[in-house]
């Protein structure tokens, strides 16, 4: 088992319908490259407690027991302090409960989605957000998708990924 800590964040290749359609939509944006991942979080704990936007709502859930046998990549920010872990978790957990923003989908697909999002977030975003909080993305998260994360983690500095396979 990896060695997980508070404010890890994780990309994760989804099988579900929804994470169907967001490959196929980021792979049309991407002009043709094939998307690996269609699902990002955060973890809110060492032992593998999550917060993420899952249908219906944001919530929380056992990273192990959620995403076994599906590809992963989980990313550390290097230079992620205690002070600035509690304000980038007590801003994204003020997500907690909101509803899945189902209303904005049409609007992904457009790439509109960052001009128009009443506060409601993607899981991309929710995991944009708390790096922006904590120092480790000079713009804001309205807008980006798990390809725009894992473009972030494996070619901006300050980013150490830990684990990337598929988990047993």
């Amino acid at each position: 088992m990896m060695d997980l800590k508070t404010g890890d964040c994780f990309l994760v290749h989804r099988r579900t319908l929804l994470g169907k359609m967001i490959d196929v939509v980021e792979t049309f944006w991407s002009k043709g490259d094939k998307c690996l991942y269609s699902h990002a979080g955060l973890i809110i704990h060492k032992g593998g407690t999550t917060l993420e936007v899952l249908q219906p709502r944001v919530a929380s859930q056992n990273f192990y027991e959620a995403y076994s046998r599906h590809q992963v990549m989980v990313v550390r920010y290097t230079e992620l302090t205690g002070e600035k872990l509690n304000k980038g978790i007590s801003r994204v957990y003020q997500h907690y409960g909101h509803l899945y923003p189902y209303w904005r989908l049409p609007l992904e697909g457009l790439r509109l989605a960052k001009f128009v999002h009443w506060n409601s977030v993607f899981c991309s975003e929710l995991v944009a957000q708390f790096l922006w909080y904590v120092g480790a993305r000079d713009y804001h998260w309205f807008g980006v998708d798990p390809e725009d994360l894992e473009e972030e983690f494996r070619h901006w500095k300050n980013y150490q990924i830990i684990f990337e396979e598929k988990l047993p």
